[in-house]
């Protein structure tokens, strides 16, 4: 179970717009293989070892199937990449994404 799971059954977003509220199905990551794959989707194939963040916020990726909009979805296959390993790293690079690109302006100088 990650961090945001724990703190949304502790009841910490419960007034929070737009974040999971019981009942729900609880999962940020979602690791597995592909079981099928949408029309016009050629960068994955059935049974195919892949990771994603789940769509809503905390949601979803403790059910038995997950459907994932294909921007999301990384494969894991041949990478010899253990699932719960990389699953465990999408939240921690999803956060260095947003401090780096939101937060942190290298183009602009820093005052000294």
């Amino acid at each position: 179970m990650g961090l945001i799971d724990i703190l949304i059954r502790e009841g910490r977003f419960k007034d929070v717009s737009g974040m999971a509220q019981p009942p729900y199905i609880p999962g940020l990551e979602v690791a597995g293989t592909v079981r099928a794959v949408g029309a016009g989707v050629t960068e994955f194939a059935i049974g195919k070892k892949i990771v994603s963040m789940s769509a809503g916020p905390g949601t979803r990726g403790y059910a038995s199937v997950y459907v994932a909009p294909v921007g999301g979805v990384v494969s894991i296959e041949n990478s010899g990449v253990d699932p719960a390993l990389a699953v465990a790293t999408i939240p921690n690079a999803a956060m260095a994404h947003v401090a780096l690109t939101r937060v942190a302006h290298p183009d602009r100088p820093v005052p000294l």
